[in-house]
């Protein structure tokens, strides 16, 4: 009767750890699309990048409005850095209390 208990808890352990797996990598799927993001707009912020003096008026003004784009880019791509760092902090500390859990619960064993 023991062996089947056993089976019983080995599997439902391993069918938890599948969902946890999905879940992990369903959030890791959505973080690549914020990376491709993040990636699109520090394209843009390359683009508007001007390491040359202004010669003309026009240029000053281009510059003038590259910069007022510039400044909105770099908030777009810190709201997206900061949501990528606390996406991967949250599945690192949910992962980590479950192992903790799992240690605790061996230790209890014991």
């Amino acid at each position: 009767m023991d062996n089947m208990e056993n089976r019983t808890t080995a599997s439902e352990i391993i069918a938890e750890q599948q969902d946890s797996l999905k879940t992990i990598l369903y959030e890791l799927d959505c973080l690549d699309n914020d990376f491709d993001k993040a990636h699109f707009i520090l394209s843009e912020i390359m683009d508007l990048i001007v390491l040359e003096k202004p010669e003309t008026l026009k240029d000053t003004y281009t510059l003038c409005e590259n910069q007022r784009c510039l400044d909105s880019y770099v908030g777009i791509l810190a709201d997206y850095m900061n949501k990528i760092q606390m996406t991967i902090s949250d599945i690192v500390v949910r992962e980590r209390k479950k192992f903790s859990k799992a240690e605790d619960g061996e230790n209890a064993d014991d």
